[in-house]
């Protein structure tokens, strides 16, 4: 949850909350403003864990975190961003949910930003807290395929290869992701922007133990699916039950023994032989793809 130092801050900007009339922006021109090093602090995990937020940049991730109900602390944006007709309806839409809108130099926006060149502005998001049991239990959405089909990531290293993943996953129908203990921040900058904004519509618990994740989805009847180069059973011969969780693990290392050992089973991609094995990134897609409820006779 956000600290209680956020509340306390965002009052001194208005002074009423509730009926404070149309948009008051407050302009900052120096990097040491209070914001603009909490804004910086964020790139931080322990930071962002603190605070409750994370750092969202790119117009795109923005219209898709509001899409999916997040709620924002503040933003803070050069004045080209808040006076362009396209983006001024993001600004309008952060301050109707009750985020502080700062004006900002170039410089300031710059300072804050964890990419070379930001589009002009640099919101904080508040990181949504679901648990595991919440996620799997998600409903049925009117019209979603009554099989299921669930993403878990286990002790993946490299950001780009977790956002890669969660991306990946919520374009093919997953239901939602966890990561377990040792996998890195779902919510860090760069992992945001490798899923391009997925992180926020896809529900997702964080940093779960393994023996929980095996416990919780054997009491929902899923089959706990791995992949091996040296696995016996061919992807294509294996028949895709109702409900699937496919465990990926670091590129480098692969899965753990542990999640091997709980997978009730692990498939072989079928490749030309002698050919280099494929990236986790590319090795998920097809995994991912094949147990698509999303594919034509995976309604249920």
């Amino acid at each position: 949850m956000p600290s209680a130092a956020w509340s306390r801050r965002r009052a001194t900007i208005f002074e009423n909350d509730r009926c404070r009339g149309p948009m008051r922006i407050e302009r900052v021109t120096s990097t040491r403003n209070q914001y603009a090093v909490l804004l910086r602090k964020l790139a931080s995990k322990k930071h962002r864990t603190r605070e409750g937020l994370t750092l969202v940049e790119g117009t795109r991730v923005l219209e898709t975190a509001l899409d999916a109900g997040v709620s924002f602390a503040l933003l803070m944006a050069e004045a080209s961003f808040l006076e362009d007709p396209e983006t001024s309806k993001l600004t309008e839409r952060l301050d109707e949910g009750g985020a502080m809108v700062f004006e900002a130099t170039a410089d300031v926006v710059g300072s804050v930003a964890s990419v070379a060149s930001p589009q002009g502005f640099v919101a904080a998001a508040r990181i949504p807290e679901i648990p595991l049991g919440d996620v799997l239990d998600r409903p049925l959405a009117r019209g979603e395929s009554a099989r299921r089909l669930f993403l878990v990531a286990d002790a993946v290293s490299d950001p780009g290869n977790l956002g890669v993943l969660i991306r990946t996953a919520a374009a093919l129908g997953a239901s939602g992701y966890v990561t377990t203990t040792g996998t890195v921040d779902a919510f860090s900058p760069r992992t945001i922007r490798a899923s391009a904004g997925s992180v926020f519509p896809l529900p997702g618990a964080e940093g779960v133990p393994g023996s929980s994740v095996v416990e919780e989805l054997r009491l929902r009847g899923y089959s706990i699916v791995a992949s091996s180069p040296a696995a016996e059973v061919d992807l294509q011969c294996y028949e895709t039950p109702g409900r699937v969780a496919l465990v990926v693990g670091e590129e480098a290392s692969g899965l753990s023994s542990r999640m091997l050992e709980a997978a009730d089973v692990t498939l072989r991609i079928p490749m030309v032989e002698g050919a280099e094995s494929l990236n986790v990134g590319s090795a998920a897609a097809i995994l991912l793809h094949t147990f698509s409820p999303l594919r034509p006779g995976a309604e249920g």
